[in-house]
């Protein structure tokens, strides 16, 4: 992960994308299940008297995720320092979620939404538990849930980032002394620029470069990057997430 300073480390082997068998779901998105495991169904939905496994699903219009017991988090946008890079929203501003032109659904009109221009690094993601930006963000213990569902469009292709405390630098509030500080994380692939995808990524699939397992009992934030190990010299990105939760 690149979100809050170090560079993202090499992606690992493993974690094949497994298209199940039914194809279309809804309004036109597939079901991609990341790894071994079943398909998250109609995920993200709201229970009575909580958010349940539901992080967000945009509709409020704050960039805040759903509170719960634990949860009272935030959106936040990166991107790397060279002069030819931008993002939008903007890092370090807040993030909102955008009014689609067409919903997802009769229910799902706002996502989130960035896009700028990138050389190593860009991106979005969510702390479960951060309430101000000025402040190292606490951790959040997932432990009774196997993964993240959510639904993406957009260009480019797409790294899926679990962070730790363990894999953010002491500079950023993290534990990790290393010169750099690989996330774990899992490279998804190329996303349709024109329909949605459902994706499922089970946090054992979370591997990446980082030589510390992903522990789902201590997240400080989940992200969805682009990621280069060399200068692009300026690559374009466009990327949706809607409906994010847990599974």
């Amino acid at each position: 992960m690149v979100g809050s300073g170090g560079a993202g480390g090499a992606l690992g082997s493993g974690g094949s994308v497994v298209v199940a068998s039914g194809g279309v779901v809804g309004s036109g998105g597939t079901i991609v299940v990341v790894g071994s495991g079943g398909v998250v169904g109609s995920g993200g939905v709201t229970g009575t008297g909580g958010c349940g496994a539901l992080i967000d699903d945009m509709e409020s219009g704050t960039g805040q995720i759903c509170q719960t017991t634990g949860r009272t988090g935030m959106w936040f946008t990166y991107v790397d320092a060279a002069t030819t890079s931008s993002i939008t929203p903007a890092a370090g501003g807040s993030v909102l979620p955008a009014v689609m032109s067409t919903p997802r659904t009769s229910t799902s009109t706002r996502a989130m939404h960035i896009s700028g221009i990138y050389s190593t690094y860009a991106g979005i993601g969510v702390w479960p538990n951060s309430t101000n930006r000025a402040y190292v963000p606490g951790t959040y213990n997932a432990s009774a849930y196997t993964g993240i569902h959510f639904w993406a469009k957009g260009t480019g292709s797409l790294i899926v980032v679990g962070q730790m405390p363990s894999t953010e630098s002491t500079q950023y509030g993290g534990t990790c002394t290393l010169t750099t500080c690989e996330a774990n994380e899992l490279k998804y692939g190329a996303l349709s620029s024109s329909s949605w995808t459902e994706i499922s990524v089970p946090f054992s699939k979370l591997t990446g470069g980082s030589a510390t397992p992903f522990s789902p009992s201590a997240i400080w934030s989940l992200e969805f990057q682009y990621y280069s190990s060399t200068s692009l010299g300026g690559a374009s990105f466009d990327l949706w997430i809607d409906d994010l939760s847990f599974y």
